[in-house]
């Protein structure tokens, strides 16, 4: 496709991200293994994207009172998530940057259903020395079209739901 990297689709499962469906990358360096993979939701830009629209008193009981650290960029404390939330829902994408995994980064867009709850999410991931700031720039737009389209054939036509 566009970005000839990972594309994935993710859902909301309890308190998880877990991805359900995958394209690989065309390039010989690439992810393995994600279907059915579950991850933290506030340091990955699938969960971040599936978050995003969800209450103070939603988040906090989703994520529990500590947010685990796994690598150096791991968002920690409320306040930066919060913050990134908010920058979330202006832009229309979560940005994960090697906050999982070191070296991974990833866009991610959510998919609404009819009613404007997040019904998942789509997905753009790929090792941090292709997924540049201007590789992340020029995704954006394809990753935030996709999950439009998709939301379109799910009923959406309007503004996401608030938790």
């Amino acid at each position: 496709g566009a970005t000839r990297e990972t594309v994935n689709l993710a859902i909301l499962d309890g308190d998880q991200v877990v991805n359900i469906e995958k394209v690989p990358s065309a390039h010989y360096i690439r992810d393995i293994g994600w279907i059915g993979r579950r991850s933290p939701l506030h340091c990955t830009a699938t969960g971040k994207a599936l978050i995003a629209h969800l209450s103070r008193a939603e988040l906090r009981r989703l994520l529990g009172a500590r947010l685990k650290r796994f690598t150096p960029h791991t968002i920690c404390d409320w306040a930066t998530l919060e913050a990134e939330l908010a920058e979330v829902r202006r832009l229309g994408f979560a940005l994960g940057h090697e906050e999982l995994e070191p070296g991974l980064v990833a866009i991610a867009a959510p998919i609404y259903a009819i009613g404007g709850q997040t019904a998942g999410v789509v997905s753009v991931s790929g090792p941090s020395f292709r997924m540049t700031a201007a590789a992340i720039e020029a995704y954006a737009p394809h990753v935030i079209a996709a999950a439009a389209a998709t939301s379109r054939s799910l009923g959406h036509s309007g503004r996401a739901m608030a938790g």
